[in-house]
């Protein structure tokens, strides 16, 4: 015996109660106890089913386990008795296994726990076999041993099997299903009646039901509001359009559900409307006009007049009205463009002449160039290098007269640059080759030489 219980020492010496060792189950000894092997132990470790596992009522080791199973537990006692034996127990594994699994069971839900007891800063409770705590200033009233309630646990300790957690937690998420339920009823595109609750400089949250959103300066209006508190108060009541709802947050508009100034005046007119506007700016290429407030179009200086040579812009300014055309309305774009010339007679549009034709011209004024004159119902020029002047004066002035009427062969003819111009010059000397021509048919008959200069005393002398 003696020898026998040198050797147990000797073989757990190493072994003292809290260690962790790993073993084969060998066999079973009745219902409810294993053999473990354990290496280099003398002797078996012996386990007892209530202290392998939870609620094990009505269950049988051979029902859990079988020979040759490998079992992690943990020295409870050593007994050096007339016995010998190695108590093992892996109940407070089991503990925190069962705690562990209820927390995850119950992550971020709500459960009920019974309060045990208290103690400083707050209480002990605990549920399915599981202990937490609840801080003093989580409750709302003094809990007392045995009050029951409902929290959702905070945070979980794995080592201690054991966690915190929160009574207003509870009342927080009840908060958030609500909202999370409440939100996915609603749509972009929706609209919400709310009350304005804040008003920051970055924009204005409205509420409505459990839930808030938030509409941007952009969103408050087609006119840019510099300062929000201008125009909006808190308690006033809002219709917003919904326009996102990305990330939980909902993004609202006031903006989306008025016309814009320039949907309006569209609504109002129409493309070949005569409008008139005051000149608000002016460009490079075009006048900016102001149609109503905060609406403006275009006229492009392509747009001025049919002359190309008209220099309306120079003559501009601000403050200046206008009668234009509607040309285009673009709502999209915010863009309405104007006409003035379509408002005008375009005479260069029922020019059909072109060069070498014969006009006839009236004289509108004489200048050292030349004469201007009117054709065709449209303005043109005579050079005064297209005119012959006799000897006496190099004058037209000595010539001609203002309200004169000339025959003119056209030179140039440009409708899209509303030039004419035009050569007497030509004409008469084209006049004077058809009289050559008549008298020399004439004098052929008669076997006579004829000159030019025989033609012209000829004419002259009619």
């Amino acid at each position: 015996m003696e020898n026998f219980e040198e050797l147990f020492n000797e073989s757990v010496k190493d072994l003292k109660v809290g260690d962790k060792v790993v073993g084969t189950v060998v066999s079973f000894l009745d219902d409810k106890t294993a053999a473990i092997s354990i290496p280099g132990a003398f002797t078996e470790g012996i386990i007892h089913l209530d202290h392998y596992a939870l609620n094990t009522d009505g269950k049988k080791f051979s029902d859990i386990l079988k020979v040759g199973d490998e079992v992690e537990a943990t020295v409870a006692k050593l007994s050096q008795d007339e016995h010998n034996y190695i108590l093992l127990s892996r109940l407070d594994d089991a503990k925190k296994a069962a705690a562990s699994e209820f927390a995850k069971d119950n992550e971020g839900k709500p459960f009920t726990v019974k309060v045990t007891g208290k103690v400083n800063k707050g209480y002990l409770a605990q549920a399915k076999g599981v202990k937490f705590f609840i801080p003093e200033r989580d409750a709302e009233t003094e809990l007392k041993k045995g009050d029951t309630v409902k929290v959702i646990l905070v945070k979980f300790d794995e080592e201690r099997g054991s966690g915190l957690v929160s009574i207003k937690a509870v009342a927080r998420a009840e908060e958030a299903k609500a909202k999370a339920e409440e939100l996915s009823k609603i749509n972009v595109g929706d609209t919400i009646e709310g009350t304005i609750s804040r008003i920051e400089p970055y924009g204005v949250f409205v509420e409505f039901g459990s839930l808030r959103g938030l509409v941007r300066l952009k969103e408050l209006s087609h006119v840019y509001i510099e300062n929000p508190t201008s125009k909006y108060n808190v308690g006033d009541k809002a219709s917003a359009k919904v326009i996102s709802l990305e990330n939980g947050k909902i993004d609202l508009s006031f903006k989306a559900l008025t016309k814009s100034p320039i949907e309006a005046y569209a609504d109002a007119h129409k493309v070949s409307d005569k409008v008139v506007g005051k000149v608000a700016q002016k460009l490079p290429f075009g006048a900016v006009l102001e149609l109503a407030e905060n609406v403006t179009g275009l006229l492009h200086k392509s747009e001025f007049s049919w002359n190309p040579n008209d220099n309306l812009l120079a003559s501009l300014k601000i403050g200046d009205e206008l009668e234009a055309a509607i040309i285009a309305i673009d709502v999209e774009k915010n863009k309405i463009s104007l006409s003035k010339k379509v408002l005008i007679d375009n005479p260069w549009a029922r020019v059909k002449a072109q060069r070498g034709d014969l006009i006839d011209a009236k004289v509108t004024e004489v200048t050292p160039k030349g004469l201007k004159i009117e054709a065709l119902g449209v303005d043109g020029f005579i050079s005064s290098r297209d005119i012959n002047l006799d000897n006496n004066s190099n004058k037209l002035s000595d010539y001609y007269n203002e309200g004169d009427m000339v025959k003119a062969i056209i030179t140039k003819v440009d409708p899209k640059a509303w030039v004419l111009n035009a050569s007497i010059k030509l004409f008469q000397d084209e006049e004077a080759r058809q009289e050559f021509e008549k008298y020399q048919d004439a004098e052929a008959e008669k076997d006579t030489p004829v000159t030019i200069g025989d033609i012209l005393k000829s004419k002259e002398s009619k």
